[in-house]
């Protein structure tokens, strides 16, 4: 499992919220949330919350992109 990126980036674009403010929403410093996005890291749980909230996510949403089976 990992987090499929682009599809998370699109939604931050779409939302214009920029990835610094996610990081800010979500309680994780800038370069903390970058390398998970550079390395297709697993999000806490309480983090894809928080992102569901200021996105906001549909649970199909949130499957496709925090439980891809994309590597």
């Amino acid at each position: 499992m990992g987090v499929d990126v682009e599809i998370l980036k699109a939604k931050l674009r779409l939302h214009k919220i920029t990835q610094a403010r996610m990081a800010n929403l979500i309680g994780i410093s800038r370069d903390a949330f970058m390398r998970r996005l550079r390395k297709e890291q697993d999000f806490q749980l309480k983090e894809v919350h928080s992102m569901m909230e200021a996105i906001p996510l549909t649970m199909q949403e949130v499957e496709e992109i925090f439980f891809s089976s994309k590597k």
